[in-house]
């Protein structure tokens, strides 16, 4: 008969174990979208990094579930923009995948950022390279 700590051991050890699994395959999404070498666009969701960190943001959006909830008007205040930006890219989990933008694509989200009508659903398209898991960004558009 099992004790409650050995099923309790070996649920941590499974949830571990698939947690380390996501991580590999959302790392693995974003390079098959940039498979080839050279510049590629990819679509997702603009979010500031601590927001996305938070789980929560400032205006209430759910992060993990509902990004698109995130206004432009909290992808704007100081702190967020101090914090840098990503690009948040759905998975084929259904989860998102946050890609950080590198410096030259964070102050070109911020003009993006400022200029755009949208208040919400921030879903935008980034051409870029990918060096690590950063996209070296080249251009910030409204998706198509």
């Amino acid at each position: 008969m099992f004790s409650k700590h050995s099923l309790e051991d070996t649920m941590k050890r499974k949830i571990f174990t698939l947690a380390v699994t996501m991580i590999i395959f959302s790392s693995l999404s974003l390079v098959s979208a940039f498979a080839d070498e050279g510049i590629h666009t990819q679509t997702g969701l603009s979010a500031d990094i601590l927001c996305v960190d938070s789980g929560v943001a400032a205006d209430g959006a759910d992060m993990v579930n509902s990004p698109e909830d995130h206004t432009v008007m909290c992808a704007l205040m100081k702190p967020c923009i101090a914090s840098g930006y990503t690009l948040l890219v759905k998975n084929s989990s259904s989860v998102y995948d946050s890609f950080p933008l590198d410096a030259k694509g964070n102050k070109m989200n911020v003009k993006y950022l400022k200029k755009t009508k949208k208040k919400d659903n921030i879903l935008v398209d980034i051409k870029g390279t990918v060096k690590g898991n950063t996209i070296q960004v080249e251009s910030i558009m409204d998706a198509m």
